[in-house]
Formats: structure tokens, sequence, C-alpha cells
């Protein structure tokens, strides 16, 4: 494998496009936000320093730490991760939250160890897409668009899902309610309701004319096995598969409920996927 991890900007953007597009079902965040923001360096939550890898015939992995704290990253076999570590703690700031396929972290994280004073929480995860349409017996009555008057409950219940998953948040509050605003005023954000009071929510990342990619998919605990996450999600993708060929997302492997949830909805796994939450030892 030759050559170093270097930095990607707009120069690098059509290759970058072209790389990640052959896989858009594991990238669309990667997508989405070079579409957006360029590869230069910025100063919103969602510019983020970029780079990459190049082999004989060209990029052989793209990554990304976006200034909101996350890193993405896609390589096309495990060598080309070789670097990635070093490459990542030469960048300054260290990620709060890490997402890509399993084997590929677990190098990332044999690169890091004994060079930071972390502990790293893993959780393994199963990458799903839904290709087409939401199963038609799906009932999706209690669920809606959501809209900017639910963004304080959404943020609380984002919080809730980090406890929860990760024992602490991913991003600063400022970033999260910046984002989840962002998701909401495109029309990727849905709620399900029961009284008056919503109980469930889910937000996508939109690529139109590509994909998109669910997150934040959260039910108050007295409320779950109840049908409110399955019409959230459904609601959700029925919206969001007007513009884009497949939805993606990615669910724990122990989590049987929710995967039971994806599969009814119409998900089908994959790749095996990992979740990383690093946090300083106290």
């Amino acid at each position: 494998m030759s050559g170093a991890y270097v930095r990607l900007d707009d120069s690098d953007r059509e290759e970058a496009l072209d790389f990640l597009s052959n896989r858009a079902d594991l990238n669309i965040i990667m997508l989405n936000n070079i579409q957006m923001f360029g590869m230069d360096p910025g100063d919103t939550p969602f510019h983020g320093d970029y780079f990459g890898r190049r082999g004989e015939q060209g990029l052989v992995a793209v990554g990304v730490l976006f200034n909101l704290g996350l890193l993405f990253f896609y390589a096309v076999e495990d060598e080309a991760i070789e670097g990635m570590a070093d490459y990542i703690l030469d960048l300054g700031r260290f990620p709060s939250f890490m997402n890509g396929k399993a084997p590929h972290l677990d190098r990332i994280l044999e690169g890091l160890s004994g060079k930071l004073d972390y502990t790293f929480n893993q959780i393994l995860t199963d990458q799903m897409v839904l290709r087409g349409s939401v199963q038609e017996e799906v009932d999706t009555a209690c669920a809606r668009q959501s809209h900017v008057s639910d963004l304080a409950t959404l943020v609380e219940m984002q919080v809730a899902l980090e406890e929860e998953l990760f024992g602490g948040a991913s991003m600063d509050d400022v970033s999260l309610r910046e984002l989840l605003s962002w998701q909401v005023r495109k029309g990727a954000a849905s709620v399900a309701e029961y009284e008056g009071l919503v109980v469930s929510k889910a937000e996508a990342t939109v690529l139109k004319g590509t994909g998109a990619n669910v997150g934040g998919v959260f039910t108050r605990p007295a409320f779950r096995g109840r049908g409110f996450s399955t019409a959230c999600v459904a609601d959700l993708c029925n919206r969001v598969l007007n513009e884009v060929d497949l939805v993606a997302l990615s669910v724990e492997k122990e989590n049987l409920a929710s995967r039971s949830v994806y599969q009814k909805i119409g998900f089908e796994k994959i790749d095996d996927w990992m979740i990383v939450t690093p946090r300083p030892r106290s």
C-alpha cells in the first residue's frame, strides 16, 4: 500500500465524491457535507478536517473530523487504515465520537493504544439499508413531521439517548441544537405522540438523489415496546424516500428489539459497524 495520509481540500472534491459514491450506502454523511460545505476548513459545526490516503489507482481511504467532534471515515481494505490513527493524533484535537466499519475501527484503536489516557466505549452495530419503500402494513398514524416548536424536546431526548448509550453527550449543547434545527428545517425529522406528548423521535441527514442516514432514534423508556419507534422511523422514511433511493441506519447488535423494528419497516443488514466514544480517564 503506497502513500501516507494527507490533508484533503476542495481541490480534491470530485475525486473524493467519486470515491465515496462507490459505497454511498456507507458514506451519506460525508457525501452530504462535502456537497453542502465543501472540503476546506470552516467555522460551522458541519465543516471539518478532511484527510485521505492514495494508492496506485487513486484514493483508498477518506476520513473527516468534523468541528462537531465526530469522526467518520471509509477505506476500501484493511491495509488502507494503517497510519490513520497517527494522522488523527497529529490534527491536534481528538474526536468525541467515531463511526465506521468494525474491523477498521479496531485497527484505529490499536494504533491509538498507549498513546492517549482515554478509555473507549465500543458498541458493535449492524449497518442496515432500506431500498424502495416502507412495508405497507406499518402503521404511522401516531407519527408526524417534526416542527421547530419541537426543538427543545428533541434536544432533551437526544441528551437522554446519548446518556443511555454512551454515558455522556458526544457534542456540546450549542452544536447539538444547531444540528437538530438544521434537520428539522429540512423536513428530515419525525416524532411520534401519545396524548399530545412527544414520546419518540428520529432524524436524518439527506442527500437528495442519493440517500439518507437515519440517527437519533429514541423512545422514552415508559413508552417502549408499543410501536412508537416503528411509526416514527417509518414516517421519516416515507418522506425522505421521495427524494432518495435508499435509507441507511446503524443498530446495536445486542438491541434485538430495535433490529426487529427496522426489519419490520424493511431494512436489511449490509455490514458490521462500530461506534466508539472516547472518554478521558478520571
